[in-house]
């Protein structure tokens, strides 16, 4: 008669054997891969976070420049302002010197 496996063998027929070691095998790859995913996943959110601080301080720099050209167009409005009233006391003080040229031309 043939040898039967004892019922002491703690892996059965072989083929259990194997299929034991082919599904540890498949455990290790799987958390191999989880591993893998997890650190990718990290360095994702790593580079998500050094995009949020540029991306936070472009945003400053552009507020910034923003205000900037606010006071500058303030600055604008006020020179254009004074220049026009400059140029409107101009004219009056040439119709004043023109009105007493020909008073004086006139006596």
């Amino acid at each position: 008669m043939g040898a039967l496996p004892s019922s002491d063998d703690p892996y059965g027929p072989s083929s259990d054997r194997t299929r034991l070691l082919a599904g540890t095998a498949l455990l290790e790859d799987g958390s191999r891969g989880l591993m893998d995913s997890q650190r990718i996943a990290l360095e994702t959110e790593e580079q998500g976070a050094d995009i949020l601080r540029s991306l936070r301080g472009q945003r400053e720099q552009i507020q910034n420049a923003r205000d900037m050209l606010s006071r500058a167009d303030t600055s604008i409005d006020r020179a254009s302002g004074t220049l026009k009233k400059m140029i409107r006391r101009m004219y009056q003080q040439r119709v004043v010197t023109a009105a007493i040229i020909v008073v004086l031309v006139l006596l």
